[in-house]
């Protein structure tokens, strides 16, 4: 499971947190941690970086209606940190 708020940027008790990660497989999860994809805080509903072309999301098997379930309002906040510091948009 990859952290959502990178360990660099947490303290010990996010980083220990079970909300502060997300189970996803292997070519999401190094585009998530990478900041080419994100989730939408809100709903979970899946972001593209502008550098992530559709050649590519294609050959990763991505698509705009991937959405993130069983999420709550804690994963919410780690989401908008890591759509405001580490998403490239």
């Amino acid at each position: 499971m990859g952290s959502i708020k990178p360990w660099s940027a947490s303290n010990n008790a996010q980083r220990l947190d079970v909300n502060n990660g997300l189970l996803l497989i292997p070519n999401l999860d190094s585009l998530f941690d990478k900041g080419y994809i994100t989730f939408q805080a809100s709903n979970g509903l899946i972001y593209y970086s502008s550098e992530l072309t559709s050649d590519l999301s294609d050959l990763l098997g991505i698509n705009k209606k991937m959405v993130i379930k069983n999420i709550n309002e804690i994963n919410f906040k780690y989401l908008e940190y890591h759509n405001k510091h580490v998403f490239k948009s």
